[in-house]
């Protein structure tokens, strides 16, 4: 459209030109022929330029709709990236406590099995005190099963260091 404004600006500047060069003069009270042929060209003119104002009013109003949703989708992405940070760090949260837990489970594995393998010691030993022994002797695997797990996570530990 605004194409076709330009040319048939260009054509209407070139009607007015050749009116112009033809020196009409009116004749009592009437309209030069010219003067009445320039207002029809016009005519068909201005619907091109007032076109293109529609045209560039309703791109302003786009580009202040295109704005608002560009806007809306950089707080909507900034508050999903929140959340998405508050989930992995409440993840992280569970993961934390889900190792300890598993901590706690493996000095309760060793030190069962260092009970049932003391019992199998004392039984050997003397079968008439082996339970009494047995009893006596879980709190000592307790205390060996913590001391063999932090020795283990201390050389795991050093050896991620060192990688």
């Amino acid at each position: 459209m605004r194409r076709d404004y330009v040319k048939a600006s260009a054509i209407l500047r070139s009607v007015r030109t050749l009116f112009v060069e033809w020196n009409e003069e009116g004749l009592e009270g009437y309209s030069t022929n010219s003067s009445v042929e320039i207002d029809a060209l016009e005519a068909l003119v201005s619907p091109f330029r007032d076109f293109i104002e529609r045209i560039e009013a309703l791109r302003s109003q786009l580009d202040t709709v295109l704005d608002a949703v560009r806007t809306y989708l950089g707080i909507e992405g900034q508050r999903l990236s929140l959340e998405e940070q508050r989930s992995s760090k409440e993840q992280l949260t569970r993961m934390v406590n889900l190792q300890e837990i598993l901590h706690k489970m493996e000095i309760l594995i060793v030190s069962f099995y260092l009970t049932e393998m003391a019992r199998l010691f004392f039984e050997a030993l003397t079968r008439e005190i082996a339970d009494l022994l047995t009893l006596a002797f879980i709190p000592v695997a307790f205390f060996i099963a913590i001391f063999v797990m932090r020795l283990l996570h201390r050389a795991k530990d050093m050896k991620s260091e060192h990688s």
